[in-house]
């Protein structure tokens, strides 16, 4: 097997063709980090984790840099011939890389992935945030589709207040598009909102205020750095995943004893796996980053296509929580973990309907994760709805 781009082999060969080595002694399994490769490849992974960039755009930046690829098999040039040896990196060739579970320190052996010698480039956090990126940016090229794909602003974010599981996006035939509480997809006749519709308008305009009334002070990044620096926060996320998997666990036995029917374990399920998802602490170069989008948003968004925008969204959260039954409004958002120190210090400006409550939910213990919204309607009490948190 050929050594992936960001590491190099412990030995070299001499003009005259012998093997020696170069490292004394020679690192386990015989290859190390490249200096400059493996500062790329961190790079790499912590620009596409944040959600800012395209796979192309990354190419660019290593070919920018002057790094080339490690490529050893046969591929055919512009003109017909089978050339081999180093290229320029294309969108293909980094999604490689980032599919790639060796720089987690994993080697892959018949389909089974097993503990590698060699010392990680990344570590299995932030690999884990770049696949779930990954596989919501996939499928979405209007070239492979045969009929143009219909656009949602909300679209694999709209979640349910009530039961909190994800929301259809649907067009009508008379061509109105609505989100829908999907009774029928589900079998949760417990939700109280089960078949309820909402036009996207309506939501989508919620949405833009929302978006319009986000600002950032002048000292947002020494109060995220004071944030993302409190030792507690780690203690506390880690024990909220040990809860959540202790929680996976004993209701996965429930399930075994039929204690539990079907519907209601593959919900609870979903929901404590969402859940697990976002208990992550940030770190501060990723929450960096985050900061710094949020406050170029007003001119990208008023710049950006309906898809665009909904990229936008998808880069910087988790789900929309929708009230189809009583407000038939969005009563929370819960940001990507990148971004949660920011709404944390973001205030709504002062011409804005909107205000965002920082603060968690009195009574749930990973309340945190979510940001209530209050908007020119009147305070919105969510607590009773949003049960599903705990």
């Amino acid at each position: 097997m050929s050594i992936p781009f960001g590491y190099e082999s412990c030995w070299e060969k001499s003009e005259n063709g012998e093997k020696r080595r170069r490292c004394n002694p020679e690192h386990p399994g015989g290859i190390h980090i490249h200096r400059k490769e493996g500062k790329a490849v961190k790079e790499l992974f912590k620009r596409y984790a944040i959600g800012t960039v395209t796979l192309s755009q990354l190419a660019k930046y290593l070919n920018d840099s002057g790094f080339k690829t490690r490529n050893t098999k046969k591929i055919e040039d512009a003109c017909g011939n089978l050339t081999s040896g180093p290229k320029l990196f294309t969108g293909a060739s980094v999604r490689g890389i980032l599919h790639n579970p060796f720089y987690t320190g994993k080697i892959k052996h018949r389909d089974k992935l097993l503990p590698g010698l060699h010392k990680p480039l990344v570590t299995k956090k932030l690999f884990n945030m770049v696949q779930d990126t990954m596989k919501k940016n996939s499928g979405r090229s209007e070239t492979l589709q045969s009929k143009p794909q219909r656009e949602y602003l909300l679209k694999g974010l709209a979640r349910c207040a009530y039961c909190g599981m994800p929301m259809w996006a649907q067009t009508y035939h008379n061509g109105r598009k609505y989100y829908r509480e999907h009774k029928g997809s589900r079998s949760i006749d417990q939700c109280i909102a089960h078949g309820g519709t909402i036009p996207c308008e309506i939501v989508d305009k919620q949405m833009i205020e929302l978006v319009s009334a986000i600002e950032l002070k002048g000292t947002w990044l020494e109060e995220v750095l004071s944030i993302i620096s409190l030792k507690d926060e780690v203690n506390r996320v880690a024990k909220e995943r040990e809860q959540v998997t202790v929680k996976l666990k004993r209701m996965a036995r429930a399930y075994i004893d039929g204690l539990l029917p079907d519907s209601e374990y593959s919900r609870q399920k979903k929901l404590l796996e969402l859940n697990l998802e976002s208990l992550v602490v940030p770190d501060y170069n990723a929450s960096e980053e985050a900061g710094k989008l949020i406050m170029n948003l007003p001119s990208l968004w008023n710049k950006a296509t309906l898809s665009e925008q909904r990229k936008l969204l998808v880069n910087m959260l988790d789900a929309v929580y929708i009230d189809f039954k009583k407000s038939k409004s969005i009563i929370a958002v819960k940001p990507k973990p990148p971004f949660k120190p920011i709404f944390q210090v973001a205030v709504s400006k002062k011409e804005s309907k909107i205000r965002i409550v920082n603060e968690p939910f009195s009574n749930k213990p990973n309340g945190s994760s979510l940001f209530l919204v209050e908007t020119g309607e009147g305070w919105l009490r969510p607590e009773r709805r949003l049960e599903f948190v705990s």
